[in-house]
């Protein structure tokens, strides 16, 4: 089958015969219209129709053959300026305050061209991210609610532990408190018992080997260490 710059002859001319008889229609509705008779994606009929314009705009013989002699003009992007932008966010958020989502709103805005009201959607939210202030601005105009993000942040109360958990912990650290005291008596009192055993011990020791005893001193002095080990 012949091809035309990569494309079914047979869908060029289908495709010029569609847009010739869509004057008035948007694009974009030409395009979903062609998919939908075609089997064909969205996608690749406005590849085709781009590929239409440029191939208009440098090859006379196919011009004139295909598209009746009137080459496919596409129209450049207009950018957005400043006040285009407060057009779009004005126009936006009236309808949103009417009930409209973003996505409804710029559907409308751009009177049901889905190619444009992607383009309005993109903007918006390019526009919501880069300058919240134009937002919050026209919200005032409008007198309507400034959203969430736009607000200034509330001061965060310090975080304050519940009652209960401070008791609990008082008398976790009380009964803690006890263990541990209970615990240095109980050693106090050994050390006290232990160090009087060993003064007395010492005296008794000291007068054996004062009184020449020193086997008998050795031997006693096992005696009783065993004993107050034991």
């Amino acid at each position: 089958m012949k091809k035309l710059y990569g494309y079914k002859e047979k869908d060029v001319v289908k495709l010029a015969k569609t847009l010739s008889e869509s004057k008035n229609e948007p694009l974009c509705k030409t395009f979903e219209r062609f998919a939908a008779e075609t089997g064909k994606a969205r996608g690749t009929v406005r590849n085709l129709y781009y590929a239409l314009a440029k191939t208009s705009a440098s090859d006379e013989e196919f011009t004139a053959k295909y598209l009746g002699g009137k080459k496919i003009a596409v129209s450049k992007i207009k950018e957005f300026d400043e006040q285009s932008e407060k057009d779009l966010v004005f126009g936006v958020l009236e309808l949103k305050n009417k009930g409209y989502s973003v996505r409804g709103a710029v559907y409308k805005l751009a009177a049901g061209d889905a190619k444009l009201a992607l383009r309005y959607q993109n903007k918006y939210r390019n526009i919501a991210k880069r300058n919240p202030q134009m937002i919050e601005n026209a919200l005032i105009s409008i007198g309507g609610d400034i959203p969430i993000n736009n607000k200034k942040p509330t001061e965060k109360k310090p975080f304050a532990v519940p009652d209960y958990l401070i008791a609990r912990l008082k008398k976790d650290i009380d009964g803690l408190i006890v263990k541990i005291s209970a615990k240095i008596r109980e050693e106090n009192e050994y050390l006290k018992k232990r160090a009087a055993f060993l003064e007395t011990e010492n005296l008794r020791l000291s007068n054996m080997l004062f009184s020449g005893e020193k086997r008998g001193a050795a031997d006693y002095f096992i005696k009783t260490e065993k004993k107050f080990v034991n």
